[in-house]
């Protein structure tokens, strides 16, 4: 015999849980992922339905200091939509903004054209941000 192995009763193995302390243990790590999953459920469904929703439809620049940019809205219910367009110069500067404010009203989807005066030549008018306004 080598003294490389070691004879079988050496070996040290930790003392068997208790059935309480398996099922203990069962309980706190489905509970666990039961949370977490729930959260992961509410979060994907939160975000995958906004209050309010901008889509831009197209932009046509208009002359060297205006573009028209036309959007779409989509937001629920008694919500005020705040929402952000601006255009853009060819080096990605930005050359016009103007936050736009759509009061509450029954109407959940809104077509609008919007004129965006511009410092320079643009090439582009997006959507920049939308979003349910603060405490309205």
């Amino acid at each position: 015999m080598s003294d490389a192995t070691a004879p079988a009763a050496a070996v040290h193995q930790p003392p068997p849980l208790r059935r309480g302390t398996k099922i203990a243990l069962v309980l706190v790590l489905g509970l666990g992922w039961a949370i977490a999953l729930s959260w992961l459920i509410w979060a994907a469904l939160y975000h995958a339905n906004p209050a309010v929703r901008g889509t831009l439809v197209g932009y046509e620049v208009t002359s060297d200091r205006s573009v028209a940019v036309r959007y779409e809205i989509v937001r629920k219910a008694g919500v005020t939509a705040e929402c952000v367009i601006r255009s853009r110069a060819a080096d990605g500067s930005e050359v016009g903004r103007r936050l736009i404010v759509i009061p509450p009203g029954p109407d959940r989807r809104i077509a609008r054209t919007e004129v965006l005066t511009t410092t320079g030549r643009a090439i582009t008018g997006e959507i920049r941000e939308c979003r349910a306004a603060a405490g309205r």
